[in-house]
């Protein structure tokens, strides 16, 4: 079952039955492969010692051979009985999964109409999520990720992303549940700029969200030497807040070769230092 859809499916009451259905048709599948294991040992067992018996009653006396015959004989008898029980237990295995199959189609289908049917309401989108991400509404942002996880990558009016606006408000669990949500290409979007150029680790920088700025440069290091359309970096906007310079010092920490590079104006972190101190 695709990753998104046993998401969507606990983000609602009704895909518990989803998931579970999954996880017994994985289990009867992996009790089917057992068994036709077993069969096949059964089978070369057997195949090998009907030879062994074979050759041991062309070396005995007729009486002998006569009574180890017959309990060859029975010991056969009982082994294809045995036989005949696991490929029993194959078939009705394959009926179960059969069965649960349909199910978990029919589920999925059931949700895929569901999603249809939400977001024709109006109920997931974009919008949807970027308002909830601006009201703290958790739920309603993890309901939105879990049944589209392009909505994180898509740009609002002024071109800014959820990753933008989480930045904006310096909340650290929203940047991580907007990666985990999409976590294969979230480096491309921590990347992806505004109307203005801005990456989110612009943004943090401007508002002086310590804590984002943090989460930011281990999630991407790279940011801290992107510019945006003015060419400033994250580094020439750290002057402009009251944690500028415990902001510069992480900028520096991931990037330091930044710390010969000069701002559109011509000033180097070492003039932004300067400011901050006699600031």
């Amino acid at each position: 079952m695709p990753s998104y859809i046993t998401a969507a499916a606990l983000a609602i009451p009704a895909g518990t039955a989803i998931v579970a259905a999954c996880l017994q048709l994985n289990a009867e599948r992996a009790q089917r492969q057992a068994a036709e294991s077993a069969l096949a040992q059964a089978v070369q067992v057997a195949s090998a010692g009907m030879q062994a018996q074979q050759q041991l009653l062309e070396a005995e006396p007729q009486q002998e051979a006569s009574a180890r015959e017959q309990a060859l004989r029975q010991q056969l008898e009982a082994e294809h009985a045995w036989l005949q029980a696991v490929d029993q237990a194959q078939r009705e295995a394959a009926s179960r999964e059969q069965a649960l199959q349909q199910q978990l189609d029919c589920e999925c289908s059931r949700l895929e109409q569901l999603l249809a049917a939400a977001t024709a309401r109006g109920l997931i989108g974009r919008e949807q999520l970027h308002n909830a991400l601006v009201g703290g509404d958790v739920t309603t942002m993890q309901l939105n990720l879990a049944l589209d996880q392009t909505l994180a990558a898509s740009h609002d009016s002024n071109g800014d992303t959820a990753f933008h606006l989480a930045a904006k408000q310096g909340s650290v669990e929203t940047l991580q549940l907007l990666r985990d949500a999409d976590s294969g290409s979230a480096a491309d979007v921590l990347a992806a700029g505004n109307a203005v150029g801005r990456t989110a680790l612009h943004v943090a920088v401007h508002w002086g969200r310590q804590q984002a700025v943090r989460w930011l440069l281990q999630a991407a290091p790279h940011l801290a030497g992107m510019r945006d359309n003015k060419g400033c970096s994250a580094m020439d906007l750290a002057g402009s807040t009251a944690a500028g310079a415990a902001i510069v010092r992480l900028l520096e920490a991931a990037s330091p070769e930044l710390a010969a590079a000069a701002s559109p104006d011509g000033r180097t972190p070492l003039h932004l230092a300067a400011s901050l101190l006699y600031a």
